[in-house]
């Protein structure tokens, strides 16, 4: 298995993109997730995936209460898809109880994705979408390769 140790970064594993672990406080929650940066084995990362990077992890107070908020009108938009799917008669309040992050997508121009399994969709997920920095998206994980 391949490692690099990048200045901004720390080391770094290729596991399918250049990847590591790390603890952040989400949606008011404690949670140890992958990091993924794309990229090819043979390829380093960016100084766009440093600065989204970067920015995510100064931003992450702000990111994880518009990110939430952004869910919640998402899963409220698909309501009627969500229901039949999972064990509650309406959507909870507490929207982690049936979407939970489970990992990052640092992409090589600098927008994030994160990641997230959720109990409707257990092949394909959800995805929220930071762009230029500051933009959050939430959809269909495909909205973070669009």
């Amino acid at each position: 298995m391949s490692t690099i140790n990048d200045e901004v970064l720390g080391t770094l594993v290729f596991d399918r993109g250049w990847t590591k672990e790390e603890n952040f406080k989400l949606w008011g929650y404690d949670l140890k997730l992958k990091i993924v940066f794309s990229a090819y084995e043979n390829e380093n990362i960016n100084d766009d995936q440093r600065k989204g990077y970067i920015n995510f992890k100064e931003n992450l107070l702000d990111i994880s209460s518009r990110s939430l908020r952004k869910t919640e009108e998402y899963i409220q938009k698909i309501e009627n898809e969500v229901i039949p799917y999972i064990d509650f008669d309406r959507i909870p309040d507490d929207i982690s109880r049936i979407v939970k992050p489970s990992s990052i997508m640092i992409l090589e121009s600098g927008n994030i994705g994160v990641l997230c399994d959720c109990s409707w969709d257990m092949d394909h997920g959800i995805a929220i979408l930071i762009s230029d920095r500051k933009n959050i998206e939430v959809g269909s994980q495909d909205i973070i390769w669009e």
